[in-house]
């Protein structure tokens, strides 16, 4: 399955959605997802074979090999990219 790409923006649901996840615990609690972010985190989360729901990224930076390979190899939903503000 290829993932959906999806561009986010500070105005959209999506954008809206993962904030929500990022500051606030009982939302991730209830929605039973949570935000995983860093090298070594991630990584420890494909090593346990996580579902990933989707990755989120800036397009318009260069990504590191490590981050094509993840991108690449992904089974996620969705591919999330949001330039920063």
């Amino acid at each position: 399955m290829t993932p959906q790409i999806i561009r986010v923006q500070s105005e959209n649901n999506d954008f809206q959605y993962v904030d929500t996840l990022r500051r606030n615990r009982a939302k991730r609690h209830r929605a039973r997802e949570f935000v995983v972010e860093g090298v070594r985190a991630i990584n420890g989360a494909l090593a346990a074979e996580w579902e990933i729901a989707a990755f989120l990224y800036d397009p318009t930076r260069r990504l590191s090999d490590w981050a094509l390979d993840i991108l690449t190899d992904s089974t996620a939903r969705a591919h999330l990219e949001m330039a920063p503000r």
